[in-house]
């Protein structure tokens, strides 16, 4: 170079220099701008000055001298790095992809090029790329904050709940100091190792902290754990430090449906923030509280309204299948499809569409699509909850022998003796919310819906001295009677009480046990095609809940054999749908009561009901249940295999 020109070279660095040292940006964008037009090659000096001039927002030269920096012979691969994420920033992804590609080509061991490959995929909301990005970086020995955290997030949208935890904490490891790490591990950590392990998780991270984020977490997992007080409690506090947020408001909705409180439920929606807010997942849980109340239309409306506002929101889908409102012309089932092939926003987003997809192909006689679609649903389900078939097996061979034919046999003289509690049981989608219906009909009787109580009270026993056992038959009536006025008769109508039925018979020795059946395989359709709001982990895997469902028959059986017929009575679902008068006047017999004829307009009872067949239960009987698993053909074979103790190879054998 010669040396008026090196010379001018030295003036005007100096004089960028000076600028930059000054904070004078107009003037360093004119020197950078004439060291580019006239000294192009020198790579060197155009990324120092690039670098330098980043300091300031959406500086343009800055951009351009790096891009002529990285156009120069023998370019490091860091510069291309650092290229990439300046047309990041800029929003121009696929020149910021370009600029990763040739770092990676240049130096694959280079972790930052692989960290910026990630981010870039993520701006594609690639997010199975991105991943395949970080792994590669983490293989390489990057252990950052960023990294983990981002990685954790992408496993708990593919459902990876192992990988999701495994990332989680070791974001924790690089930040203990961080809360949302904490809030993140915990969020991940109740599905994969138990609600109550990420509530200690966050009560030790919250110590002497009162974050919005913190309360809001707290209170979902307390939901989970059936804590409903406590979870609208802690909600609460959530809103008071964080109105604007619409999580915290759909906590306090959701603790006080569970409560049953839906007055203060609804009144929620006029307070000014909320109406503010309007926000679409506020929109479904009012079409929810809609639904309880079986006001189908009103619902329908909510969930189109949410739909426009956010097309993409898998809630409002599924609940428009739990109303079976689709299109007739296949629009609905499209724009599900595309939201599926574009990338749902989470697992549970997926199964979500998957099973409202589902309903959608089940309503056009499409069997071959809608079980797909189940099957989909189920399998992401599964991915996302921890459950084991063969403890539940266990629990209930332990309680037959817990609770033998002499153990029953024996009532204590201080047993409650009440006759009001009913209970009626059975597998899931057995028609138990259909034979509490009728009997809700009668105005003798109070439908409690599906309570907790007898759970709480089996919970306890290990805990209360035998001749104490009548307090909990206390607490049980105190519960269970609460909004029950004056009736004659309760209904607790959870199904999965059939495990407590011991229990009952030794508190309650008056009580009325009513257990509803349905063909099994149907029954196990019905379960598999259904996403419930909480619980049942049986039922997203067809060995699993056939195997389940077997261990029930045999506690079933025990009970039946050691009930007395006066206080054990069974109804089969099949039987109801034919002849619904003759069932109905055989359960309010039972229930010792006189006929009354509002007992068969059942549909037309004004209650809120919380359950899966909430709508079904608002219509008159219809036959399109019976036998549908005859379309499924073969399809459902891993479920009969189950239920008939054989394994699935020994059953397919010719």
């Amino acid at each position: 170079m010669e040396a008026g020109v090196l010379t001018a070279l030295k003036a005007t660095i100096d004089a960028f220099d000076f600028a930059m040292a000054q904070s004078d940006r107009a003037k360093a964008e004119e020197c950078a701008a004439d060291l580019l037009r006239r000294w192009p090659s020198q790579g060197a000096i155009l990324h120092a000055v690039a670098i330098a001039l980043s300091r300031f927002d959406n500086s343009n030269i800055s951009l351009i001298a790096l891009r002529a920096a990285c156009a120069t012979s023998a370019v490091p691969a860091q510069w291309l790095v650092q290229l990439a994420i300046f047309e990041r920033h800029q929003g121009s992804i696929d020149d910021a992809l370009t600029a990763a590609e040739a770092a990676i080509a240049k130096d694959p061991c280079l972790v930052d090029a692989w960290l910026e490959r990630a981010a870039i995929y993520l701006a594609r909301e690639e997010p199975a790329a991105a991943a395949e990005a970080y792994d590669r970086a983490f293989a390489l020995g990057a252990s950052t904050f960023a990294l983990h955290v981002n990685r954790s997030a992408i496993a708990v949208n593919f459902g990876q709940m192992d990988v999701a935890l495994m990332h989680a904490e070791a974001a924790i490891a690089c930040d203990p100091s961080s809360l949302v790490a904490q809030i993140n591990a915990a969020m991940i950590e109740g599905p994969v190792r138990g609600y109550e392990v990420a509530l200690a998780r966050l009560e030790t991270a919250g110590l002497a902290c009162d974050d919005p984020s913190l309360h809001r977490a707290r209170a979902a997992t307390l939901l989970q754990l059936k804590h409903f007080d406590l979870a609208l409690a802690v909600a609460e506090q959530a809103v008071a430090g964080d109105p604007q947020h619409p999580l915290g408001h759909e906590l306090r909705l959701a603790a006080l449906k569970s409560l049953g409180r839906d007055a203060e439920a609804i009144a929620i929606f006029d307070e000014p923030v909320v109406l503010a807010l309007s926000a679409p997942r506020l929109l479904v849980h009012r079409a929810a509280l809609k639904m309880d109340g079986g006001d189908r239309e009103g619902t329908r409306v909510l969930l189109r309204s949410a739909l426009a506002r956010d097309p993409g929101l898998a809630v409002a889908w599924f609940h428009l299948g739990e109303i079976a409102d689709f299109d007739t012309e296949g629009a609905d089932i499209g724009a599900m499809e595309g939201l599926l092939e574009g990338g749902a926003r989470t697992a549970f987003d997926r199964v979500q569409l998957h099973f409202a997809l589902g309903k959608a192909h089940l309503a056009r006689d499409d069997y071959p699509r809608a079980i797909a679609h189940f099957g989909h649903g189920n399998i992401g389900k599964r991915r996302l909850i921890k459950y084991d078939v063969a403890r539940d097996e266990r629990m209930m061979a332990n309680l037959a022998r817990e609770f033998s034919a002499p153990v029953l046999a024996q009532v204590a003289p201080n047993a409650n003796r009440s006759e009001r509690p009913i209970f009626v049981l059975g597998m899931p989608r057995s028609g138990t919310s259909l034979v509490e219906q009728l009997l809700a009909s009668h105005p003798a009787v109070y439908g409690a819906g599906e309570l907790l109580a007898m759970a709480q009270a089996a919970a306890q026993r290990g805990s209360v001295a035998r001749d104490e056992w009548p307090l909990l038959a206390a607490r049980y009536l105190e519960t269970a009677g609460a909004d029950a006025g004056d009736a004659e008769r309760v209904v607790d109508k959870l199904p999965l009480n059939f495990v407590y039925v011991g229990l009952i018979r030794i508190l309650f020795p008056k009580a009325r046990i009513i257990h509803c059946r349905r063909d099994a395989v149907d029954n196990g359709l019905s379960c598999y095609a259904t996403l419930f709001d909480k619980g049942h982990e049986f039922s997203y895997d067809l060995t699993e809940l056939g195997r389940f469902a077997r261990a029930y028959t045999q506690l079933m059986d025990h009970w039946r054999a050691t009930l007395p017929p006066d206080r054990f009575l069974e109804v089969d679902y099949e039987a109801i749908v034919a002849d619904v008068e003759t069932e109905a006047r055989r359960l309010v017999a039972f229930c010792g009561l006189p006929w009354n004829d509002a007992v068969l307009r059942f549909y037309d009872t004004r209650r809120a009901v919380r359950t899966a067949s909430q709508m079904q239960v608002r219509r008159p009987i219809y036959r399109t249940s019976i036998n549908r698993a005859l379309a499924f053909g073969s399809a459902l074979d891993p479920l009969r295999d189950a239920l008939a103790g054989r394994s699935p190879s020994m059953a397919r054998r010719p």
